[in-house]
């Protein structure tokens, strides 16, 4: 016997989101439905538990954590990038 085809809504609440974030799903192709009008959407358990499988067998990418190169930053003593702040207080004043 066939189960019956649930309803936006009761994805939704099985999924603990809102309807408009299962529309947004179907539109990106993460959850697959049965379109049974224009506008009227239906989903399988099958299709359910698809996206559940889906979503919980990603793995998290690896992060590289090498450093490339390393920025300069601020150095104690007001100093920035190798300029003492008396002197680029003084460059402002030349700009004005």
């Amino acid at each position: 016997m066939l189960e019956p085809l649930l309803k936006p809504g009761e994805v939704a609440a099985y999924l603990g989101i809102s309807i408009k974030t299962v529309n947004d799903l179907v539109r990106k192709g993460s959850l697959r439905c049965i379109h049974v009008t224009k506008k009227d959407r239906r989903f399988t358990h099958e299709q359910l538990q698809e996206f559940l499988q889906r979503q919980t067998d990603k793995q998290p990418e690896p992060v590289d954590k090498k450093v490339t190169g390393r920025l300069p930053s601020r150095r104690k003593g007001g100093e920035s990038f190798g300029h003492s702040g008396v002197d680029l207080r003084e460059e402002m004043k030349r700009w004005h």
